[in-house]
């Protein structure tokens, strides 16, 4: 990540934020300098992960400091540029719990829905509110934004933003998200893997082995 964009994301001039705010900003921009395939990474971690009030604040930050990258048009007039941050604030415990579960259950419809379930390979996803657009005079594209006045307001939407920025990360690495053919849990594969750990994988060739060995006598 660039200075330059550092300084968009960060607090005004002359602001000097709290200290817990001011370490919720630099989660943020650790999350935000990673490639997608490692925020991605992260984010399956984050949805493994027990929140409390020891870690609430260091998985607020890094979850605003993800972005919806910028999308074009066909005719490259028309950009999408989110902006997740709502405020520097970090969530509360109840906040990200909720976020946690809406991200678990909309990241396994997609990935390895339950048989019979309605939203078989469909997650359902929220409509900010606070939309505006944008037009550069000097190059004329017009830019969709989002900012909210309203503090209540702001943070659900900077709920709803991260839910939209998980599901284009799913979206951009749809052929190595995958669920572990072990225990379940969805993680983000290299080439051909298909369990989450070394372990699992040497667990499966086990019990395959075994059954197999049943099946013989």
């Amino acid at each position: 990540m660039s200075k330059r964009q550092q300084q968009r994301l960060g607090p005004p001039a002359g602001v000097k934020p709290p200290a817990r705010v001011a370490r919720d900003f630099g989660d943020m921009l650790r999350m935000a300098a990673r490639k997608t395939d490692e925020q991605l990474t992260e984010v399956l971690r984050f949805l493994d992960e027990d929140i409390d009030a020891t870690n609430a604040a260091a998985w607020s930050g890094g979850l605003k400091g993800l972005g919806l990258r910028p999308l074009a048009n066909e005719s490259g007039r028309l950009k999408v540029q989110w902006q997740i941050i709502s405020s520097y604030d970090p969530f509360d415990v109840a906040t990200l719990k909720r976020l946690q579960a809406n991200l678990r259950a909309g990241v396994r419809a997609l990935v390895a829905p339950a048989p019979g379930d309605a939203w078989h390979g469909v997650w359902p996803l929220p409509r900010p509110e606070g939309l505006f657009m944008l037009r550069d005079p000097k190059s004329g594209t017009c830019v969709w934004q989002y900012t909210h006045k309203d503090k209540a307001k702001s943070e659900e939407g900077g709920v709803s933003m991260i839910l939209l920025a998980v599901a284009q990360l799913v979206a951009e690495h749809a052929d190595r998200v995958r669920a572990c053919k072990y225990c379940g849990r969805i993680f983000v594969a290299v080439k051909r893997q298909e369990y989450c750990t070394p372990g699992h994988a040497q667990r499966a060739r086990n019990e395959k082995k075994t059954t197999t060995r049943k099946g013989g006598k």
